[in-house]
Formats: C-alpha cells, sequence, structure tokens
C-alpha cells in the first residue's frame, strides 16, 4: 500500500518555567493509505500532541513529518494552512461547530472554500443523511443531542473529502451508545478509503480501528519493529 504519513524521529518539548519538558521523545511512525490506525495511552501521555504535530497544527521541537511525501515541517505557516484545508479533515472532542449556524450551513461555510469554491447543496445533504442528520439540516449544534453533534463535527471534517482524517478523542464525551454510533461511522468512512488516525484512551473504543499503538512516557509501542 502507498504511505500516505510518516514521522521520523519525532520530537517535543514545551518550556515550564525554567524547564524543558520532553512531551514526544524520538517517534517513528508510517501510515498507509487507506488505514484505521488508533493510538492508546493514559490521559498525559502525549497523544494530542501527536496528532497535532501529524496534521501541521504545531511544529516539533526536532524530527520531521511527510504527507504524501512532502516534508511539511519545513512549510510557511500560509503553506500549512493550505495543506490543512486540503488535505486534512478534524474531529475534536469539543466539537467546534459554529453555534451560530444550522447543520447544512456549518457544512456549506467550509465546502465553499474548497478546493474549486463550488458548493454542491445536494451532497452535503446526503452527506447529514450518512450520519443520521437528515432531519435536522436546519437545527442548530445547541438543538442537537451531544452523539449528534460530534455525528455532525464529523460530517463537517469530511465535507471536502479530505485523505486524511484525525480524531482526537471523539468519543470522549459519549455514552458508549453513541460512540459505538460514531465509530461505526468512521469504519464506514474508512471502508470507502479515508485515512483515519484516531487518539483515544479507550481500548473498546481503539477496538475498532484496524491497527493500534500504544504511547506511554513519550514513545511508541507496537510498531512492526517493536
Amino acid at each position: 500500500m502507498k504511505q500516505i504519513i510518516e514521522a521520523v524521529d519525532l520530537r517535543k518539548s514545551y518550556v515550564k518555567g525554567r524547564e524543558e519538558v520532553p512531551v514526544l521523545k524520538g517517534i517513528n511512525l508510517t501510515v498507509e493509505e487507506g488505514e484505521f490506525m488508533a493510538v492508546v495511552g493514559p490521559s498525559g501521555s502525549g497523544k494530542s500532541t501527536l496528532l497535532y504535530l501529524l496534521g501541521a497544527l504545531a511544529r516539533p521541537t526536532a524530527g520531521k513529518v511527510t504527507i504524501e511525501g512532502k516534508d511539511i515541517t519545513s512549510l510557511s505557516e500560509r503553506e500549512l494552512a493550505q495543506l490543512r484545508r486540503q488535505k486534512i479533515g478534524f474531529v475534536f472532542q469539543r466539537f467546534n461547530l459554529f453555534g451560530a449556524l444550522s447543520a447544512y450551513d456549518n457544512l456549506e461555510i467550509l465546502s465553499d472554500i474548497s478546493r474549486d469554491g463550488t458548493v454542491n447543496r445536494e451532497e452535503i445533504k446526503e452527506l447529514l443523511a450518512k450520519v443520521g442528520l437528515r432531519e435536522k439540516l436546519k437545527f442548530k449544534p445547541r438543538e442537537l443531542s451531544m452523539g449528534e453533534e460530534q455525528r455532525l463535527a464529523i460530517a463537517r471534517a469530511v465535507v471536502r473529502r479530505p485523505a486524511i482524517i484525525l480524531a482526537d478523542e471523539p468519543t470522549g464525551n459519549l455514552d458508549w451508545d453513541n460512540a459505538q454510533i460514531v465509530l461505526e461511522l468512521f469504519q464506514s468512512l474508512n471502508e470507502a478509503g479515508q485515512t483515519i488516525i484516531m487518539v483515544t484512551h479507550n481500548p473498546q473504543a481503539a477496538a475498532y480501528a484496524s491497527r493500534v499503538l500504544r504511547l506511554t512516557d513519550g514513545r511508541l509501542f507496537g510498531q512492526k519493529e517493536d
């Protein structure tokens, strides 16, 4: 299979007072196109930091990340923003939806700034139907349940058909029934060809992925070479 993401000796430290605190201590990772990978680990283990580095939301202290063969650590902020728009969809635990907009408008506003600037209204409606919101396209986020909000957040992440979906604890705020719906939705998207990297502290959620790695003390375990 074709490699889509690679991290080489990836390191990230934060300065706390006068002390430099290492969070990631030399991560080496290869993700293949069309893979559904989960990274598990306790709270504070660096899972979200790793996801943000892979998604060009933060810069590493050392090492590099490549997406489709391009070294993103050398790109300018403008180039990184363009890369995120074109290649990556993000799903966060806190949803990050536009509260003043309807479910439909939350998708349309992102679709409107897609690569060709066009909006396919029927595709947006079909996507909302796919995530179980066919009858609620005019509802605002506050009028939806938490499970529905997360499904809307997933729809928003994939409306521009990104090659990669990065999900940060996507079931963390949900009961297990709603979590299963979200995870089955990820499986469906993955079966349609999208690459998914999900970080979670929940081993039940991680079991939905085709590959599970463990992040402990800033190091990644579970690779073939481990």
